[in-house]
């Protein structure tokens, strides 16, 4: 549970990422979980089997290139809004929560305390580079123990699978964008 003043031992459960990110959407969210990813989200087109079987592939990946992760006891969160304004409205609200503070994020996917965030984007689909990122960073953190803080490792690690997975000729341009 998300308790203010007690620290974190593991992602907070999913009825209470749930209500605090879908507060006005709640009869909307639907969910769908894999062995290692179990999305969330209020996007009606969202093809949310497919996505969670996509991650699962991503987090094999992941797994057979470092055998010395532990492999979560519980898939990592993503969260996929509908609308990129209730996006940059949840870590806000999650760090208030947490008797903390925090700014909307600017970039299209954003992860902390173990959740993977991100938006709906009719260009890209159900397949959005930037789930399988963040994916990638909740992961990290359920499985290495190391939250995402954007520094270069988790940053390097993220890039990495995603461009495995999805690959970009715009990713310099687009990294730049964010830098």
């Amino acid at each position: 549970s998300v308790v203010p003043g007690v620290e974190r031992s593991s992602v907070p459960p999913l009825e209470e990422i749930q209500k605090l990110a879908f507060v006005d959407a709640e009869e909307k969210v639907r969910s769908h979980s894999g062995k290692y990813a179990v999305v969330l989200t209020d996007a009606d087109e969202l093809e949310i089997e497919k996505l969670v079987k996509h991650l699962d592939t991503v987090a094999e990946s992941l797994f057979q290139d470092l055998p010395f992760l532990e492999k979560p006891k519980r898939p990592a969160p993503l969260v996929v809004f509908a609308s990129r304004d209730d996006f940059k409205k949840f870590p806000p609200r999650l760090a208030q929560r947490c008797g903390a503070v925090a700014r909307p994020p600017t970039a299209n996917g954003f992860t902390t305390l173990g959740i993977a965030t991100s938006s709906w984007s009719e260009e890209y689909g159900t397949l959005r580079p930037v789930y399988a990122h963040e994916f990638i960073h909740a992961l990290m953190s359920a499985s290495a123990k190391i939250d995402n803080r954007g520094e270069w490792f988790q940053e390097g690690l993220a890039v990495s699978y995603q461009m495995r997975f999805h690959p970009q000729e715009d990713i310099r341009e687009l990294v730049m964008q964010i830098a």
